[in-house]
């Protein structure tokens, strides 16, 4: 396996780990506002619901710095991986930081939205349990089982990280010693699973530093390709 997607692989799965650890920590801490065979009433929901919330916006505010965290050492690593594989006399203080602060705000969108769905899920099975006359128990014994839902975290989050190391490889190769020596290919598997856009950027290898920098180095959601350079030949 490519060294940088075992990296990202294991930075992905590390911090789905602490996800996991927080999500459910969150479901243990609801159980405590619906520990009651009382069937609710609206008023009650309401209430719980509230109080639903302010317990995610606590669990989830650590989450949210640690997510920012692994941006950082996406980026860095790649970069120390790509100068270290490749031998590049590359200088670290060229590197453009202002990508990695926009990719962190934007990637810390995906957390608002899995953390505002974790509320919608509390309220959906509330006001389930009020029409269909269930205690809060009830209601919690069916969110209970979503603390260990990794299907949509594991690929979001695999995908945000990638997104992260192939921008870093990016800034790596702009920032490297004499970039335009050298040629630029859009490389990685070619199978079932590759998409059109790829197929087509790969067939029209290799590109020029110019337009290299130009060109987006995460077309689409769970892209498995990457640049890699090469010296032009005389």
């Amino acid at each position: 396996m490519d060294v940088y997607w075992k990296n990202l692989n294991n930075f992905s799965e590390d911090f789905l780990k602490k996800l996991m650890i927080s999500q459910r920590r969150y479901i243990r801490q609801l159980e405590s506002i619906l520990d009651s065979e009382k069937v609710p009433n609206v008023a009650e929901i309401q209430d719980k619901i509230a109080r639903a919330k302010e317990i995610n916006n606590q669990v989830y505010a650590d989450i949210k710095k640690v997510y920012a965290d692994f941006h950082e050492k996406v980026f860095e690593t790649t970069l120390r991986t790509l100068y270290k594989t490749e031998k590049i006399a590359g200088n670290f203080d060229k590197i453009s930081y202002s990508r990695l602060e926009q990719l962190k705000r934007a990637g810390l969108q995906f957390l608002d939205n899995y953390t505002q769905d974790m509320v919608q899920l509390v309220q959906d099975q509330l006001y389930i349990a009020y029409m269909n006359g269930e205690s809060f128990e009830e209601a919690y014994r069916r969110i209970q089982p979503y603390g260990n839902n990794k299907a949509r975290p594991s690929v979001m989050i695999r995908d945000q990280m990638s997104r992260v190391s192939q921008i870093a490889i990016q800034e790596g190769y702009k920032a490297a010693d004499n970039a335009r020596k050298y040629e630029y290919y859009w490389e990685g598997p070619d199978d079932e699973r590759t998409t059109e856009i790829c197929r087509d950027r790969k067939s029209r290898n290799p590109y020029t530093y110019e337009e290299m920098i130009e060109l987006n180095p995460h077309p689409h959601i769970q892209c498995r390709h990457r640049w890699v350079r090469r010296l032009k030949e005389d």
